[in-house]
């Protein structure tokens, strides 16, 4: 950890930055979608031009997390007591959420709501919490996999993954591999090794962050353009060849502004406070603004109003609706940080575990006289 006005630094904030930005492109992409701003646009308007734009520019945003992820985990202790404590995170806003809804709320909550608060991978309530919590089994696997291979190796392992998931489902136009438009557990892998990949390996050749930006941006226009050809030339059409998680463009976007940011120089204290404070909260701002109930009941359509002002204005107001969204998610959470540390959540998980993993060993000695 840095150590703040001694000029030891050890950690990267700009990975840190990095979840922070890819969390509120994941919250502009819903005011922009489930908000009701993109359904009420006319086909091809100068609006519609502007904020798909900034659609594709921040469709990225879950393929950047989940690099993110690869890159810090591939060289810290793994523990299963942290999936734990993710998911008493999860429980925790779930069963919040729907005891504030059942107050206030009484007739939007029922069995079904109460069942999905404590079971919410069973039933898949956030999809990416479930692909993450299956993935998580298999991150000792990945790791040990990155530790006894080499870089051609894991070179290989990545363009395969590539070839196979992104271009043969291309030339099929299909879902052959059922990735779900990269909503899977077998996506969120691939970019688990992307991320991986590039702690273990470092980009030898020193490049400025703004060429890799600048790489995002041609991604990005090469994307939105492509839409806008499509829709062109078949109204009818969404033109939504490109705008996936699982398109070249989208990954290649997406590793332009991975690599841009762990290759930022972050010095200032300010910002360093800023994003230590905010960072650990990203994924909480996931968690409550896409609780189902607050999904169903609250956001949709809730900014269709933007949809008829001026386009600065439109603009200006979905950063300032996304912006408002994501402090507020994280303030919120720093109220959940403190019962977590005072209820020793973390101690907790860990005890759990070291129980388990002696059961597991009992059993596994059992397991071993019988075969």
């Amino acid at each position: 950890m840095s150590q703040l006005g001694s000029g030891i630094r050890t950690r990267n904030y700009g990975i840190d930055l990095l979840k922070m930005l890819s969390m509120q492109m994941i919250v502009v992409l819903h005011v922009l979608g489930v908000g009701g701003i993109l359904g009420r646009l006319e086909v091809l308007s100068p609006q519609y031009k502007a904020m798909w734009l900034l659609e594709v520019a921040c469709f990225c945003g879950v393929n950047c997390f989940a690099i993110a992820s690869g890159y810090l985990m591939i060289d810290s202790r793994f523990r299963y007591s942290r999936l734990m404590s993710i998911w008493l995170q999860v429980v925790y806003y779930m069963a919040g959420i729907t005891l504030a809804f059942a107050i206030f709320f009484p007739d939007t909550v029922g069995f079904d709501q109460w069942r999905w608060a404590f079971m919410p991978v069973t039933t898949v309530r956030y999809w990416y919490f479930t692909a993450y919590f299956a993935m998580y089994f298999f991150i000792p696997f990945f790791n040990r996999l990155i530790d006894v291979g080499d870089k051609k190796m894991l070179q290989k392992l990545i363009l395969s993954g590539v070839v196979i998931f992104i271009g043969l489902t291309y030339i099929a136009r299909d879902d052959i591999f059922r990735l779900h438009g990269g909503y899977s557990f077998v996506w969120l892998s691939l970019l688990y090794f992307i991320g991986a990949y590039f702690k273990r390996w470092p980009v030898k050749v020193k490049i400025k962050p703004q060429i890799y930006f600048l790489g995002y941006a041609v991604c990005v226009i090469i994307t939105w353009l492509s839409k806008l050809v499509l829709q062109l030339r078949n109204p009818a059409s969404d033109g939504g060849t490109l705008v996936s998680y699982i398109s070249p463009t989208m990954l290649m976007a997406a590793i332009c502004l991975f690599l841009g940011f762990i290759s930022m120089d972050i010095r200032s204290n300010g910002a360093i406070r800023i994003i230590s404070f905010l960072s650990p909260a990203s994924f909480s701002v996931y968690l409550i603004h896409c609780q189902p109930l607050i999904w169903h009941y609250i956001l949709p359509d809730r900014f269709a109003f933007a949809a008829s002002l001026p386009l600065p204005v439109m603009a200006a107001a979905v950063f300032a609706i996304a912006s408002g969204i994501y402090l507020s998610c994280s303030v919120f959470d720093r109220l959940r940080i403190w019962i977590f540390k005072a209820a020793r959540v973390d101690d907790g998980c860990r005890r759990l575990e070291a129980a388990l993993g002696r059961a597991g060993q009992k059993i596994s000695h059992m397991i071993d006289r019988v075969l």
